[in-house]
């Protein structure tokens, strides 16, 4: 099973309805950020989640570039 095919599947839940995972694309790559804009092309709005360690990192490079796409930031 890929990656694709497993976010595409719905999972039970012990609460008694089924959930998704509703992501579109990951990338690993050593140039991630500079395709960032063309990941996000076809959203409109973007949640940022990150952690203490991720953010500072590049956390804010990457809402630089997601902009007016960006709705809010987690971390």
């Amino acid at each position: 099973m890929t990656l694709q095919q497993a976010l595409a599947e719905k999972h039970d839940c012990a609460c008694g309805k089924d959930h998704l995972c509703d992501i579109h694309a990951v990338c690993i790559a050593d140039d991630a950020l500079q395709k960032l804009p063309e990941i996000t092309a076809d959203f409109a709005h973007i949640l940022l989640v990150a952690d203490g360690n991720t953010y500072p990192l590049c956390g804010d490079r990457v809402a630089a570039q997601l902009g007016e796409k960006l709705e809010n930031s987690v971390l």
